[in-house]
């Protein structure tokens, strides 16, 4: 111990001598405390760790020595090895994504090239013509199948070019899948047609049908323009394509 510090617990000593204390008890024992009174020691819980955490560290008595748990050393020789495991892990996920995404684009593929199934068209005369004699009477054309159609309508007459109706107010006449179309007021060049074919397809076709017609039909040849109108249709690559053909009635 210094010297400084022996001769500052001397002058402590001298000022606390039993004068001293004896009025310090005094004045404690007025005002009703027990200058014996001694702060009980603190108990050690006996489970510091109540909810079950694992509190290691609060487990410890308070006389034991707390030491922190160290984690266990890994061995530098699997680390080669691990790596061998996560890049084998990375592999195989490739390799399934790869097999997916094939998969799809064949599903994708097959939707996209199916064919379509054939149109299937009824037509009907409806009234009498609106114009007198010889003109054509209301065309209920029925769409039976399961997709959307559009319509050319052609009328054929012998020794005249054939006319061709596929627009109604500069849109394409069309009909919903199992839907109907009724077609009124065909333009004047229709007048005297003795044959009508009504023509559907999966996609607007009038010019097509138009530039496929012969320039004029003689007698009975009209007959036979409804084939030659099939095949030039496929030629163009139009499938499932439906003509139905119709005789027009005289008027009242």
């Amino acid at each position: 111990m210094t010297k400084p510090r022996t001769r500052r617990l001397k002058e402590l000593a001298e000022l606390l001598d039993e004068e001293t204390c004896a009025r310090i008890d005094a004045e404690l024992a007025a005002e009703g405390a027990d200058p014996t009174f001694v702060p009980p020691q603190v108990e050690w819980l006996p489970d510091p760790d109540p909810f079950g955490l694992n509190w290691e560290w609060a487990k410890a008595g308070p006389h034991e020595e707390r030491t922190d748990p160290v984690a266990p050393a890994r061995d530098p020789s699997s680390a080669p090895r691990r790596r061998v495991l996560r890049l084998a892990g990375y592999t195989v996920a490739a390799g399934v994504a790869a097999a997916l995404l094939v998969a799809l684009g064949a599903i994708l593929g097959n939707l996209g090239t199916k064919e379509p199934g054939p149109l299937i068209a009824h037509v009907e005369v409806r009234g009498s013509a609106p114009r007198g004699p010889g003109s054509i009477p209301d065309l209920v054309v029925e769409n039976r199948s399961d997709r959307k159609a559009f319509v050319t309508v052609v009328g054929l007459s012998p020794n005249r070019r054939p006319a061709v109706l596929y627009r109604e107010t500069q849109r394409f006449v069309d009909v919903p899948p199992h839907g109907s179309r009724v077609i009124q007021n065909l333009p004047e060049s229709f007048d005297g047609s003795t044959l009508l074919l009504v023509v559907l397809t999966g996609s607007p076709a009038g010019e097509a049908v138009r530039d496929s017609l012969p320039d004029r039909s003689q007698g009975e040849a009209i007959e036979g323009v409804r084939d030659a109108l099939v095949r030039a249709l496929e030629a163009l690559g139009y499938r499932g394509t439906a003509i139905e053909s119709v005789r027009p009635s005289a008027g009242p």
